[in-house]
């Protein structure tokens, strides 16, 4: 009687996943074996997981005998279709869903059952006696290796299963996915409400444009290329390139087999090139003009792939200095705000490194990148009056690691037992870009709250009708407190300048001048304003003795703020200093010493 009832069959009522999906009448109910006649006709596997869970309360640990032979047994049938070269993951959520929580449950199961087999087989024997083994303990013997082999049978097409998603990034929702609710007691409800056509990222047309192929890029000549890179790195100082990667990637001939890395050594040789002699570059505004010319920013479709990422993200603050120089501010602007919706869009805004995960290089230059992108958006929304993009209130990101390129991981010097780690004693030379960023996020609270366009009713409404001043008193105390804590080989000394503590003390001063600009008929902060321009007119000029380039672009404007204060000053005070006008006079001729390469230096005179 109970040979016959284990050798008979057991049939799962309900339809099967392919009828579930395709919504179908299922007959497999009354077939043996429980295969249907769709899934005969379709010579697929027919499977129940979905509809097991469903009914047995997603699969609990505490199986009955007759639920786990007929879950594991259909589970089987399912890892061979797994792990063949046509399988295809489901692409209902819910019975995706399913389906991992029955293979996370059953290699579970096995896993007790291995460890309470080993745990019986490595038993002593009894002392002057041979352990015989008892008829299940015999069963189990000659199982546990097939139960092993089990186990790291369903480990691998575990860790294989993925569900097609966007790698787009929607803040917190992005959280909400089939393997976050694996984890859950049970499917949400809402899962079965959504609309495949609506929530799920369908093959439209649109969404992959047809492309003509651009043209081959043209590179300058060896020796030329080597010469403008390390220009670009010794003048241009933006951080967002790992130099030891890049030169190896270009001696490597990587710009030739990828367009996207390509045209980050284009724009870098347009930029290198506004500081090179060389004559095939091109001559005065045009120099670098043939390189810069060939750059196209938008890709769309198959040409914005995630491999190409960092390399088309660096490429947009790269063509906007560039852009900058020649003064077209609404390239800047655009290429600007196309960067940081782009790494919004991947969640850069919210890299961050944690301790014991792993931190690529890759990652590192991503964050620098998008910090990049932060500081050019405050420059553009400052210099030509256009909002910003970005909001420090909505930037989870850190800071970049004060970690110098060749100390990075793979690199001869780095440390292999303290990666991502700058050795005692050595001062760090991207901590004046670290530096840089607090600065401006000074001025970003000031472009939000005292350059708002529209001054929001609440202030006054909550006690604050002298907000504005009060908002630059707090600013004022913040820079003090940013210049008190600045590390001593970036402060600056007229007697020894630097382009690092150049770039920080004008950008401190020109912060302090928009700070009070809006409150000149004031004599405080009229003062303030006169004191910050003629610290840095005196600073720029200490400089340009020493040093035969300035360490950025932004340094122009600068310079033209610090003139347009200088000449408000002797226009309305009668006791102004004969120096304040010999001071704007050395500002033009330094803005004329640049503007046959620069024309917003020219623009600015």
């Amino acid at each position: 009687m109970e040979a016959s009832s284990s050798n008979k069959s057991r049939r799962v009522q309900g339809s099967c996943d392919n009828c579930r999906i395709r919504k179908i009448r299922c007959d497999s109910a009354t077939h043996a074996g429980n295969k249907c006649t769709n899934c005969s006709k379709s010579r697929i596997d027919c499977t129940h997981v979905a509809a097991m869970s469903r009914k047995n309360g997603g699969l609990p640990m505490n199986l009955t005998s007759w639920d786990a032979e007929t879950v594991s047994e259909d589970l089987r049938t399912h890892i061979d279709s797994i792990l063949s070269d046509t399988y295809t993951l489901p692409k209902d959520k819910l019975v995706a869903n399913a389906l991992l929580k029955a293979l996370a449950r059953y290699a579970r199961q096995l896993e007790v059952k291995l460890r309470a087999t080993e745990h019986r087989t490595s038993g002593s024997t009894p002392p002057g006696g041979t352990h015989v083994p008892t008829p299940c303990q015999s069963c189990s013997s000659k199982t546990a290796g097939n139960e092993e082999d089990e186990v790291v049978r369903m480990r691998a097409p575990i860790s294989q299963l993925q569900v097609s998603e966007s790698s787009t990034r929607f803040g917190s929702s992005e959280d909400v996915g089939i393997f976050e609710s694996a984890l859950k007691d049970e499917v949400d409800p809402a899962y079965k409400l959504r609309r495949p056509a609506f929530w799920y990222a369908p093959d439209h047309p649109w969404e992959y444009l047809d492309i003509t192929e651009p043209p081959s890029l043209r590179f300058p000549p060896p020796d030329l290329l080597h010469g403008l890179v390390s220009l670009f790195f010794r003048h241009v100082q933006l951080y967002l390139i790992h130099v030891p990667t890049f030169t190896r990637q270009i001696v490597a001939g990587l710009h030739h087999r990828s367009r996207a890395f390509g045209c980050v050594v284009l724009a870098v040789c347009a930029l290198g090139a506004r500081h090179s002699d060389d004559s095939r570059v091109g001559q005065g505004h045009h120099k670098g003009w043939d390189y810069y010319s060939q750059l196209r920013a938008v890709h769309v479709g198959q040409y914005l792939k995630q491999e190409n990422l960092l390399w088309d993200l660096q490429l947009m603050p790269l063509m906007a200095s560039y852009a900058y120089g020649l003064m077209l501010p609404d390239h800047c602007t655009m290429l600007t705000g196309m960067g940081v919706m782009l790494s919004q869009s991947r969640g850069l805004h919210r890299l961050k490194r944690v301790e014991g995960k792993p931190w690529t290089p890759e990652d590192e230059m991503l964050k620098r990148t998008f910090w990049i992108l932060v500081a050019f958006d405050i420059y553009v929304g400052s210099f030509d009056g256009k909002p910003r993009v970005t909001n420090y209130d909505e930037i989870g990101a850190d800071y970049p690691l004060e970690v110098d390129d060749e100390f990075w991981p793979g690199e001869v010097l780095a440390d292999p037992q303290n990666p991502w780690r700058q050795p005692f004693g050595v001062p760090c030379k991207i901590s004046v870009f670290i530096e840089h960023l607090k600065l401006l996020e000074i001025y970003s609270f000031a472009q939000t709250t005292i350059y708002s366009i529209r001054r929001a009713p609440f202030w006054d409404a909550i006690g604050c009708p002298e907000w504005g001043r009060n908002i630059v008193v707090e600013l004022d105390s913040a820079l003090n407190a940013w210049l008190s804590n600045l590390p001593a080989h970036l402060c600056w000394d007229p007697h020894a300048p630097t382009p690092s503590a150049l770039v920080l003390y004008a950008t401190y001063q020109w912060i302090c001048i928009q700070l009070h600009r809006p409150y000149l008929r004031e004599y405080a902060s009229m003062a303030a304003c006169v004191t910050a321009a003629r610290s840095c007119s005196h600073a720029v000029a200490a400089y340009n003795k020493v040093w035969p380039y300035l360490p950025m672009h932004t340094a122009f404007g600068w310079i033209t703020f610090s003139s347009i204060v200088l000449l408000l000053h002797l226009k309305s005070n009668k006791m102004a200093s004969a120096r304040d006008l010999e001071d704007v006079s050395k500002n033009m001729e330094l803005l004329a010493q640049y503007e046959g390469v620069w024309q917003v230096a020219g623009r600015y005179q």
